[in-house]
């Protein structure tokens, strides 16, 4: 639907779209005629004809917001290619998506691009690309309607919009009790679960009547999936949110309140997925002294976080990450920028010998390091999650 505060629609216009069925006229084409000396383009065609002179528009960066899973209406390969002769310019892309597309980027990467989702239900069919001195703008519609505005005033104008939706106020979580403000966008993930959680329920086995504890499991998403596998799943959380979530999800009786309800030498697997590098060191101490205490003497611990050997790598499929200041050996606290859902989180990096000796002293003997699967993104070789595999 276009707006009158978008397009000036004269008293004239009016009549006719009043009178559209009558003269069989279409909706686009009675816009499109109120449009005058503006470059407009019209269908399939006419939108790869605006999107030729956009490529070829200059600047230094294709900035984009709105764009629809209608635009895949161009074709798939299409996309592909305008954005390979966008990267061959040396211009790199910043894009914000509706939610519709999401699933669909993560599968075809675009060259020298970095992309954002708009988490909203709202799907609007109006798509803004502002590149140099030129604005378009492409309405979705069934037939495609485009409208190019060369301007340079109204396309600094459109870009400082822009810049705001791409830097918005960023929430920052940092501390354990502070996860609950977050709890929608973990129950979105979709890249963690099918990296870390795919990697951990296959090394279990069988669950069949196998007693389970998710420490510090969130909204219980693995714990979910555990108990529909068969085991006694239990949960605990430090987050009073992340609680009431899970007990909706595998009762409130399997969540523990608090760390003394856990019960001693009983579960046959602790999980504790992401928590050790969110805490402090004598958090970690505690926590790991406290799995220690509730395995039976046949139980395996599996403890893991993001990798810390990622120190050097600014960008992963999950995460943004700043430079490093501190060496690999150096245990220091940064802030980084999750991906999926786009908050901030302060994690604190540990070399990987550190945590031996925390397990060591907390009477945990070390049986495994696992890796989560190994990809490559801009030419590093990428290894998300390190999983500890322990027992008494």
């Amino acid at each position: 639907m276009v707006k009158e505060t978008a397009i000036k629609i004269s008293a004239k216009t009016k009549e006719r779209l009043n009178a559209l069925k009558k003269e069989g006229e279409t909706f686009e084409s009675v816009i499109l005629s109120s449009l005058g000396p503006l470059n407009h383009f019209n269908g399939i065609e006419g939108i790869k004809k605006m999107l030729d002179i956009l490529l070829n528009a200059g600047g230094k960066e294709h900035h984009t917001f709105g764009s629809a899973k209608e635009s895949l209406m161009l074709g798939e390969g299409f996309w592909m290619d305008y954005h390979k002769k966008r990267a061959d310019k040396g211009i790199k892309a910043k894009l914000i998506f509706n939610n519709s597309l999401k699933e669909w980027a993560q599968h075809n990467r675009y060259p020298k691009s970095e992309y954002k989702f708009i988490n909203k239900s709202f799907e609007p069919l109006t798509e803004t690309i502002i590149r140099n001195d030129k604005i378009g703008i492409i309405i979705w519609t069934k037939n495609p309607i485009g409208i190019l505005i060369p301007n340079k005033v109204a396309a600094e104008s459109y870009d400082k919009f822009w810049k705001i939706m791409w830097n918005p106020r960023k929430l920052l979580v940092s501390g354990q009790r502070q996860w609950g403000k977050v709890i929608k966008d973990l129950e979105d993930e979709k890249i963690k679960l099918a990296f870390y959680d795919n990697t951990i329920i296959p090394l279990l086995g069988k669950l069949e009547n196998k007693r389970v504890l998710d420490y510090g499991g969130g909204p219980a998403i693995l714990a979910k999936n555990l108990k529909e596998d068969g085991a006694e799943v239990k949960l605990f959380d430090i987050s009073k949110e992340m609680r009431i979530r899970a007990g909706e999800r595998i009762g409130q009786e399997n969540v523990y309140k608090k760390v003394k309800d856990i019960p001693n030498d009983y579960f046959d697997f602790i999980i504790c997925n992401l928590v050790l590098c969110i805490v402090p060191e004598e958090e970690v101490k505690k926590i790991v002294n406290n799995i220690k205490k509730s395995l039976n003497k046949e139980g395996f611990a599996y403890i893991g976080f993001c990798n810390p050997k990622l120190l050097d790598v600014s960008e992963s499929n999950l995460d943004l990450r700043p430079r490093p200041k501190h060496k690999y050996e150096k245990v220091h606290s940064y802030k980084k920028t999750k991906k999926e859902g786009g908050y901030q989180i302060i994690e604190n990096h540990r070399p990987i010998e550190w945590y031996k000796k925390v397990y060591k002293q907390a009477g945990l003997t070390l049986v495994d390091i696992i890796h989560t699967p190994e990809y490559e993104l801009k030419g590093r070789k990428i290894i998300d999650f390190i999983i500890f595999k322990l027992k008494k």
